[in-house]
């Protein structure tokens, strides 16, 4: 088969020999703003409501979440979502990166987080600090299988959770009444570390949640535990509510 020679195109070396040059860089370009002055195109309007202060901002956000929203998340219907954005948001927070940003601690602090695992507990901390300050804006928190706290390890989880939340409110912790049974307050103190619960800074209630029926004596051991919190909170010159709801 015949071979044809074709002779090379200097252009065609040229453009390939020809220097990179470097991308552009995102100061290269005008902003939005100014590249909508500059081709005649009128600014974005502001909205009437985001030219009020803040605080009230806020009030009007509360108003907005709470015809969305319930009183309470349960954490573990959540756990598989993504942790800057749970299914458990508002679809009101979504609208601009703005309302979100100002939307989200007013829901966080709207909603008591129900918990049942450790994984619970990790996952509300990702989602917590996954925005501005989240943890300072919680108020309420429900640990519902506290009693399952194994004994030996030198952290409870729940409760440093819970003190991490300088302005947590309300703090409900569910025993089961075959974990009281027998047993004395220096016994549970020591067996859950309730110590740590000494360091929450803002709290003003704390509840026990029994889990099945109890006995007269399984209901006194609650009773003196939540006496056992209340009068540590008062020697620190502090008044909280502590009480052992009916069940």
């Amino acid at each position: 088969m015949p071979v044809t020679l074709v002779k090379s195109d200097p252009r065609r070396a040229k453009a390939t020999t020809a220097p990179l040059h470097a991308p552009p860089k995102e100061g290269d370009f005008p902003s939005l703003d100014e590249a909508m002055m500059m081709l005649g195109f009128k600014p974005w309007p502001v909205s009437p409501i985001m030219q009020l202060p803040l605080e009230i901002r806020e009030k009007i956000w509360g108003e907005v979440i709470k015809n969305e929203v319930g009183g309470e998340i349960r954490v573990r219907l959540f756990v598989n979502d993504p942790v800057a954005r749970p299914r458990f948001l508002p679809a009101c927070i979504k609208v601009s990166k703005q309302i979100k940003r100002e939307m989200t601690p007013v829901f966080i602090r709207l909603v008591n987080f129900r918990m049942d695992s450790i994984g619970d507990n990790q996952f509300l901390r990702r989602f917590l600090d996954s925005t501005n300050a989240g943890r300072k804006h919680v108020r309420e928190l429900q640990f519902d299988f506290f009693d399952c706290f194994r004994p030996g390890i030198p952290v409870n989880q729940d409760l440093k959770l819970a003190c991490s939340c300088k302005g947590l409110k309300k703090l409900h912790v569910a025993f089961h009444w075959s974990r009281l049974k027998n047993q004395t307050v220096d016994y549970l103190v020591s067996r859950y570390l309730f110590e740590q619960l000494l360091d929450s800074k803002a709290l003003t209630f704390f509840q026990i949640i029994p889990k099945g029926s109890l006995t007269v004596e399984e209901k006194a051991t609650a009773t003196e535990l939540v006496t056992w919190v209340k009068k540590q909170f008062a020697m620190k010159g502090r008044e909280i509510e502590c009480k052992v709801l009916d069940s």
